[in-house]
């Protein structure tokens, strides 16, 4: 049950205590979820966990950072720890939760047989950011592999600053994205082939069939803006198992700023990447906007292409889309690609397309907007075609959507809120997270009202302290914010003080507590603000750890690829010694033993090591040994939590 205020009850992944009396399937989930869902060891094989509903919490720092108490003993979260792990389920519900600063917030995984595969997930309405790893791209906001999973009325914010993977990446057949807000992360929807259960999800006919339409989709400048924003086709290497049939792409709002200059440039960004000509999109009826970085309203804009390099076949109608567009980021067509219908086009060299207000993503059309009314017909799919019959309301619900005049309108909205929507509505920061120059003097955070602007309100806020400590790096702050009948923004000021030392950046936050005159508290209502430094700093040693704990191969396949990482400041050269450790798994007759320094140039981040495996019959079992990291030297340290892994192999 909610708070007074709105509040989740909380569910925290840090020191969280494992219950002696639960009895795991396999004895590592503890360490892999902080809420899991998965049967007990006593389980009849094939029997499944099902019809589950988590509601109404707020679901966090399940991290590798972090540890779990197990039987008295602190164990670290493995890497690719998530908030929710669905380790297999069917008619799985997730719902009206914040899922926050986990390795991975939502993780649904499938295996390699109908006892272990997910089934019918919907996930909905939901509040889910800052996940992932920093300097990591395997961890996501959602990652997820099931048969039958609808995503819908979600609110998808960046991952954790400094963390590289995607927001959803998705392994599924029967895929449905819709009516959600999605910003931020290395591809915004990352849908790849079925990697652990395509013997399942290769045989349903909705493998070949996506739908995403009715989202918004923002790629703002700055870190972690992605440089192509629907990646679709695969990712293993095999393209056998790769999604080959179509994407149906319709009615969503895409907006990218970004520049090309800078620590952030993106000279262009591709809305699609398609990995070979099998992969088709029907692309209808959205809007794709592309500008620079307001905030640098002086440097170049990001290009805009619709494709990277790669390859694609694709047929276009009744789309809006800025000026000066390309169709591939080099304008060279891959071999055997096809893309047509882009001569129905609609544009102007405004780059105007009738935006309510695009400084605060209000991305209704205005009664002006030339978008009105000029939506196609759809083509109706084969198997679970929908019209959109409704649409997203900030934040994380939705309306029903009717047709308005003569047809429908492009993007993800039908019809103008010009008119205040009825309600005192939510008061909430525009964004999670902020970073502003320790010499800018001032920052100014947005307070937003959505979901209504009817009548007074009032919100109060406070700032708490963090890294960045208080009267030295900012002065803090408290006070009270007054809306207007009517008014939809207002901003608070604070203070940001120079200190003049090299260092680290620093962070603190602010806290909107207490609506007034019913007003709620909406999502986020806790901001972070990262104060960057502006100092030459000193070069000071990186972080060297392996990217994963657990590593699965196949002595059929040869050889395993280990990749070793480094964080923190990577302009020192530096060198790390790799090697195998004993386990189960015999030297020599199942892999060839190991033992070599690797060596890191200037601005490395990855190194590679090469295990040589022997094709010898493993029959049903498994077998296991370990890799070890030790004598760092140079620009390195070694990693307090990754310099162990274990591989296991497998027929």
């Amino acid at each position: 049950m909610a708070g007074p205020n709105g509040e989740r009850p909380i569910i925290d992944g840090e020191d969280a205590v494992v219950d002696p009396d639960l009895h795991y399937v396999y004895s590592g989930i503890p360490t892999r979820g902080l809420i899991t869902i998965s049967p007990n060891d006593s389980f009849t094989w094939g029997d499944k966990p099902s019809y589950i509903e988590i509601s109404g919490l707020e679901i966090r720092n399940a991290h590798s950072g972090n540890s779990i108490i197990r039987s008295g003993t602190s164990v670290p979260y493995l890497t690719n720890a998530a908030g929710i792990y669905v380790e297999r389920g069917e008619h799985i519900t997730i719902t009206n939760c914040e899922i926050d600063h986990n390795s991975n917030g939502l993780f649904v995984a499938s295996g390699g047989d109908e006892a272990t595969q997910s089934r019918e997930i919907l996930i909905q309405g939901n509040y889910i950011h800052d996940n992932g790893n920093a300097g990591s791209d395997r961890q996501h906001n959602v990652y997820t592999e099931a048969i039958g999973i609808t995503f819908e009325d979600n609110h998808f914010a960046p991952l954790l600053p400094g963390a590289g993977g995607s927001n959803l990446k998705d392994r599924s057949a029967g895929l449905v994205v819709r009516n959600n807000w999605i910003e931020g992360g290395a591809h915004l929807l990352d849908l790849v082939d079925a990697e652990g259960s395509y013997e399942q999800a290769g045989d349903d006919p909705r493998y070949q069939q996506t739908f995403v339409y009715g989202n918004i989709m923002i790629d703002t400048a700055g870190p972690g803006n992605a440089s192509n924003l629907v990646h679709y086709g695969g990712d293993s290497g095999d393209e056998s198992i790769y999604r080959k049939g179509t994407l149906y792409f319709y009615h969503n709002t895409v907006v990218i700023q970004g520049v090309r200059s800078g620590d952030s440039a993106r000279y262009f960004t591709d809305v699609f990447r398609f990995d070979t000509n099998d992969q088709i999109g029907d692309i209808r009826n959205n809007i794709f906007y592309a500008s620079g970085d307001p905030d640098n309203p002086n440097a170049e804009p990001t290009g805009l292409a619709l494709f990277d390099n790669s390859a694609g076949t694709a047929y276009f109608a009744n789309n809006w889309i800025s000026p000066d567009w390309h169709i591939w980021r080099n304008d060279d067509i891959p071999a055997g690609s096809a893309i047509t219908g882009t001569a129905s086009f609609l544009t102007n060299e405004e780059n105007d397309p009738g935006f309510l207000n695009l400084a605060s993503f209000d991305l209704h059309l205005s009664d002006t907007s030339p978008l009105i009314d000029q939506a196609g017909a759809l083509v109706a799919a084969a198997i679970g075609h929908q019209e959109p019959t409704s649409q997203y309301v900030v934040h994380q619900g939705h309306t029903t959507r009717d047709v308005i005049g003569s047809a429908s309108d492009l993007g993800a909205f039908e019809g103008s809120t010009a008119a205040a929507p009825a309600g005192p509505g939510h008061l909430q920061f525009q964004v999670t997270t902020q970073t502003v120059l320790e010499n800018s003097g001032v920052a100014h955070i947005v307070v937003r009202r959505a979901g209504g602007t009817a009548g007074a309100v009032s919100v109060h806020y406070a700032t708490l302290a963090g890294s960045a400590k208080a009267d030295t790096e900012f002065t803090p702050i408290s006070g009270t914010l007054e809306f207007a009948d009517g008014q939809a923004t207002t901003e608070i000021d604070v203070a940001i003080l120079d200190n003049l030392f090299s260092g680290p950046n620093k962070s603190f936050q602010i806290q909107l507590t207490n609506p007034t005159d019913g007003a709620t508290l909406g999502s986020p209502s806790l901001l972070t603000l990262t104060i960057q430094n502006n100092e030459p700093t000193q070069a000071g040693p990186s972080t060297v750890q392996f990217t994963q704990a657990n590593y699965s191969a196949s002595v059929s396949n040869g050889q395993l690829v280990i990749t070793v990482s480094r964080t923190g400041d990577l302009s020192l050269p530096g060198q790390i010694h790799i090697e195998t450790k004993g386990g189960s798994a015999k030297t020599r007759a199942l892999f060839q033993g190991l033992s070599q320094t690797l060596n890191f140039a200037p601005g490395q981040q990855n190194q590679q090591a090469v295990i040589q495996l022997v094709n010898e019959t493993l029959g049903k079992g498994k077998r296991s040994f370990q890799l070890k990291l030790s004598n760092p030297s140079g620009g390195v340290t070694l990693g307090r939590q990754g310099k162990i892994a274990r591989v296991t192999l497998h027929a």
